[in-house]
């Protein structure tokens, strides 16, 4: 099961991450952002990061050795057994939250959807002209509610299939 830990400050993090071995991901060091240990039986890891009122989130895939980790306008993919960085990507826009669904992990942001298989492989991206307010999966559809549109895309491929208003 993971776990999600709050450190009162940078300086703390930093002092357990070098006492206990494991990398601080984001590097904002402002006192009023937010300071974390995330771990489970195979990973611990650090985050600080701008909290924006949205907090961090992490998936690990059940077929790999992989966790994504969503913060910030960041996300990263992580192998946890071999403590390699696999990827990171800068996001356009503030990160949301990771929807698993049968055959996609999606990463929700306030711009953009992001799709991703089992492997970890982007498999498509997708942008918004407004705000994702918010979402409802059905069958292979997500819909999406952004500003006065819901708009529907297609879960295989990304394709928006309508907008109405």
């Amino acid at each position: 099961m993971i776990k999600t830990t709050l450190i009162n400050s940078y300086k703390e993090l930093k002092e357990l991450s070098i006492l206990n071995g494991f990398k601080i991901y984001g590097n904002n060091v402002n006192p009023t952002n937010r300071f974390e240990i995330i771990e489970d039986f195979d990973f611990k890891l650090g985050v600080a990061y701008y909290h924006h009122g949205i907090n961090s989130s992490i998936v690990k895939l059940k077929t790999k050795n992989i966790i994504f980790l969503g913060f910030e306008q960041s996300l990263i993919e992580i192998d946890f057994k071999q403590h390699l960085e696999m990827h990171s990507k800068n996001l356009n826009s503030i990160f949301y939250e990771f929807i698993e669904t049968d055959t996609k992990l999606l990463a929700i942001c306030e711009l953009d959807i992001i799709a991703f298989d089992f492997d970890g492989k982007i498999v498509w991206e997708t942008s918004f002209m407004d705000i994702v307010e918010n979402y409802e999966i059905n069958k292979n559809v997500i819909i999406v509610y952004s500003g006065a549109q819901k708009i529907e895309v297609n879960l295989n491929n990304g394709h928006h299939i309508s907008t109405s208003l």
